[in-house]
């Protein structure tokens, strides 16, 4: 019914109010995008039998996680938020994915990078590339000193 689905609503908006009083805006985010899926938001008869108090709490959680400006709601609240905090990351996501757009990795060629592979790289002091490889392989740990046996 309604009322049992508002209930609901109401029951899941006091958990993402105290998510945030816990800094755990991760799962908190979890909660407000699940309240907005299509499916849940919309019930307006059930979202109409939710208290002004907890709608007015839910669309400030909704403008909290706006896109907008570049998250910048969230970004203040993350800034001011006292440890320990999990913040939500699709935050960090999107900022590594700007990264990436705005200074994309560049390949080597195939001429400058596997002319001379020895030449191109230095393996640490002691310890050969194909060793490393060898103990990873076998079980061991890397730069422990070659195979088995040793």
């Amino acid at each position: 019914s309604a009322k049992a689905r508002a209930l609901r609503l109401t029951t899941f908006i006091r958990i993402a109010k105290r998510l945030q009083g816990l800094n755990n805006f991760s799962s908190m985010h979890a909660i407000v995008s699940g309240l907005l899926g299509a499916a849940v938001f919309r019930l307006r008869q059930s979202w109409q039998l939710v208290s002004t108090k907890h709608r007015t709490a839910f669309s400030n959680m909704q403008e909290l996680f706006s896109a907008a400006d570049n998250f910048k709601e969230l970004r203040d609240v993350l800034e001011g938020a006292k440890l320990p905090c999990l913040p939500p990351i699709s935050l960090f996501l999107t900022d590594l994915t700007m990264v990436h757009t705005m200074f994309p990795i560049t390949t080597p060629t195939a001429a400058t990078d596997c002319a001379d592979p020895a030449a191109s790289s230095t393996p640490s002091p002691g310890v050969s590339s194909s060793s490393v490889f060898d103990d990873f392989a076998e079980g061991g740990s890397p730069g422990a000193g070659g195979s088995k046996g040793s």
